[in-house]
């Protein structure tokens, strides 16, 4: 499914209302399959497509494309602090148009400067500047080195199934609200002051934090070391000492 289907050959001149409601309708109308993987292509940079998107998709990962250009590479950070401050796994990157193969010679060349280096994650994949790659792909031909860049992808998505709580965590995902709410407040009242804290839950679990500043009878913001974060898809850990 492509926004392109709409309007074809016509360019979509959105502004931000529109482009925000235009995705949303794309992602809660259309009659997507119950497939395992729903790849979005996004656009570069962190604007209202991205942002509408991580509002409206629960995202399981994020693989990100640059080219070695010095720019290219720090705009591409940008967007992965976004994720990564949404709590997105950053699954690596991709590095698009890493070099060519001069066809009179075979030396392989850089098109860029190299500011790969200052990629803030790791990278999976360097596609060459190759007419392979360029042309529209036939139907059950999938070119070499798309299906290694595929099956790192794959083993990235099935490395975040797996975290394993601390024993003395409170894990409470898959529970009904009312008891969540009583392990949190019996496992929280239980601790002394200084004592370490860590709620394991399947929803991002920010909010708890409200409720146990209730449980120990002080304001929000006096917790030490507070953290959140997404371990898996499905599973979030909050990290913090009693008050």
């Amino acid at each position: 499914m492509s926004v392109g289907l709409l309007e074809s050959d016509v360019p979509l001149a959105w502004r931000g209302a529109m482009a925000h409601d235009a995705v949303s309708q794309l992602f809660g109308e259309t009659a997507w399959r119950s497939d395992d993987t729903l790849v979005v292509d996004l656009p570069p940079g962190t604007g209202d497509v991205v942002l509408t998107t991580l509002q409206e998709v629960p995202v399981d990962g994020l693989v990100v494309v640059t080219t070695p250009f010095h720019t290219s590479v720090t705009d591409t950070n940008r967007t992965i602090d976004l994720f990564d401050d949404e709590g997105v796994p950053v699954l690596g990157a991709v590095v698009n148009m890493a070099e060519f193969t001069c066809e009179c010679c075979g030396e392989p060349n850089d098109l860029f400067e190299d500011g790969v280096a200052d990629l803030s994650t790791a990278v999976l994949a360097s596609l060459p500047f190759d007419r392979e790659l360029q042309g529209r792909p036939a139907p059950g031909s999938v070119p070499a080195d798309i299906e290694d860049l595929a099956d790192q992808i794959t083993a990235e998505i099935d490395s975040l199934g797996s975290y394993q709580p601390p024993q003395d965590a409170v894990d409470i995902r898959g529970l009904p609200p009312d008891l969540r709410r009583q392990r949190v407040e019996e496992a929280f009242s239980s601790l002394d002051s200084g004592d370490p804290f860590v709620l394991v839950s399947d929803r991002d679990p920010t909010p708890v934090t409200e409720f146990l500043a209730r449980l120990a009878d002080v304001d929000p913001g006096s917790f030490d070391g507070f953290e959140v974060e997404r371990k898996t898809p499905e599973a979030w850990a909050l990290t913090t000492e009693h008050p």
